[in-house]
């Protein structure tokens, strides 16, 4: 199906069936785990009967209204990119899957992923990109499900369990990219000048390398969401 095609068979969805699909997923916030199981259920059957998936949920819980009111614009506000999705997921949809594979240490932390997660849609709005550093005191503690997790709901995911400087500052300047790095832990920091400093340089807007292309010197942007995952041994 064409995405014109899927947009007018989102508008001919009706009302009440959207209204449902919103009381259902905020019935997934309810702290009895019976309920949320229900809702998870019903809703899943719901989305199955319009032909949708949980990636549709966005334009299914979005105000039609407010979003005609409001002008079109760059959510990063950063030129032209490619593919762009209107809309992002909404912070409850995120903290609700992540708390689906993930369990992590204390409740501040899903709020910590999630913020950082959307926060990874918009990054261009703001000086600073915080790194969202994973860590654990041994292996297999679930980084890299919290990794693939992250990879689904991130703008422009770009996961890699090894990552080289070069590829770093080409992947943010042509796609503006959400780094995900797996087994960071590897990267060897300590001895690779190189990669440390595109790293470290990144995390503000207006970090640069600076490259030779065809003898000519030319800057490359440095500035993305980042998140490296390591065991801290």
């Amino acid at each position: 199906m064409c995405r014109c095609a899927g947009l007018r068979h989102m508008e001919q969805i009706k009302r009440k069936d959207r209204k449902r699909v919103r009381d259902l997923f905020a019935m997934l916030g309810s702290s009895n785990p019976q309920e949320q199981a229900t809702a998870r259920h019903k809703l899943e059957a719901l989305l199955k009967r319009l032909r949708k998936t949980w990636n549709d949920l966005p334009e299914l819980l979005h105000d039609d209204a407010a979003q005609a009111s409001a002008p079109p614009s760059d959510p990063r506000d950063a030129g032209p990119v490619p593919d762009m999705p209107g809309n992002v997921f909404p912070p409850d949809l995120v903290r609700h899957v992540v708390e689906q594979y993930v369990a992590l240490a204390e409740s501040h932390d899903y709020v910590a992923v999630t913020l950082w997660i959307l926060h990874t849609h918009v990054f261009g709005k703001f000086m600073v990109s915080p790194r969202l550093i994973l860590t654990s005191p041994v292996r297999g503690c679930g980084k890299t499900t919290l990794i693939d997790v992250c990879s689904l709901l991130v703008a422009r995911p770009e996961k890699s369990d090894s990552i080289t400087a070069a590829l770093i500052y080409h992947l943010i300047e042509r796609d503006r990219r959400t780094l995900l790095i797996d087994e960071a832990d590897n990267l060897e920091l300590s001895v690779k000048g190189a990669l440390r400093a595109v790293l470290n340089s990144g995390h503000r807007k207006g970090g640069f390398r600076r490259h030779l292309v065809a003898g000519q010197p030319r800057k490359f942007s440095t500035f993305a969401p980042i998140a490296p995952a390591a065991s801290v041994v």
